[in-house]
């Protein structure tokens, strides 16, 4: 207001020019030119040089009034209390186990960075549902990519029944015929199929369901030893892991069992 002249009466000249001059400057400081920008470029469209119309909608939403500490019923959030039993300070990745039909399955990463559920193959064959599977020559040799483009075929794709926290999901996996450190990652298509938020401070994943709010903890211990593991083999990479011991239909997969890292 001091700029488009009002309240002229109570500076004098010098002093009200002065300050709209050293805001001007602060303001051009802070635009600073860059040398050069750098894009990523995610995902793409299968029309190569096609021209799109856009057609934009307009919305209204209208929304209560409400309070700053205002919680809606059912919201899912994250309290101090979420943080029981967790060390800090840590840097651990969010494990956790789930029922896959009879059998509980152990050292499953949730992973918000990738766009396919995988698991390994030995997985699929300990739980002894080899007939669901759909071989690589029926998906036309789909392979997966990781951050430094480096890919592992795809062996099988197979659909799996998820109990999570006495939610039932059929959920669509990619299976890999080498090994990985975690027997199971889940992917953000099982995290949105579920509506679940995780959060890897609290080591927890929070969904809705029809009875409220759902939790699953997350295996810090599990996830440490992971990470033990996965720095042994950093430094023995020739080193292989022999006589491992395999799970029964019942047990619970990957409790005792140490594999070498994917190629992903």
């Amino acid at each position: 207001m001091l700029k488009n002249g009002y309240f002229k009466e109570f500076l004098d000249n010098r002093a009200g020019n002065g300050f709209v001059k050293a805001r001007d400057l602060t303001r051009h400081s802070d635009l600073v030119e860059p040398n050069q920008v750098v894009n990523m470029i995610m995902g793409g469209t299968d029309f190569v040089g096609t021209p799109f119309v856009t057609k934009r909608t307009k919305f209204i939403i209208t929304r209560d009034k409400r309070s700053r500490n205002y919680v809606p019923k059912e919201a899912i959030v994250f309290i101090d209390e979420d943080a029981e039993g967790v060390t800090f300070p840590h840097n651990d990745a969010l494990v956790i186990s789930v029922m896959v039909i009879d059998c509980q399955i152990k050292r499953i990463l949730i992973d918000l960075g990738s766009s396919e559920n995988i698991t390994r193959w030995k997985v699929v064959d300990e739980l002894s549902i080899l007939d669901g599977v759909i071989p690589s020559s029926r998906i036309r040799g789909v392979t997966l990519n990781g951050f430094n483009m480096a890919y592992v075929t795809v062996k099988a794709e197979i659909i799996l029944p998820i109990n999570a926290g006495g939610m039932l999901k059929h959920t669509k996996f990619y299976v890999i015929g080498g090994d990985m450190s975690y027997n199971v990652i889940f992917k953000r298509p099982w995290i949105h199929d579920i509506k679940t938020v995780p959060s890897t401070l609290y080591l927890l994943l929070k969904f809705p369901t029809l009875d409220g709010v759902k939790q699953i903890w997350g295996e810090q211990s599990a996830a440490k030893e992971m990470f033990a593991i996965e720095s042994c083999e950093k430094k023995e990479p020739n080193q292989e892991n022999e006589g491992a011991p395999s799970a029964e239909k019942g047990d619970k997969i990957g409790q005792n069992s140490n594999y070498s890292r994917s190629d992903q």
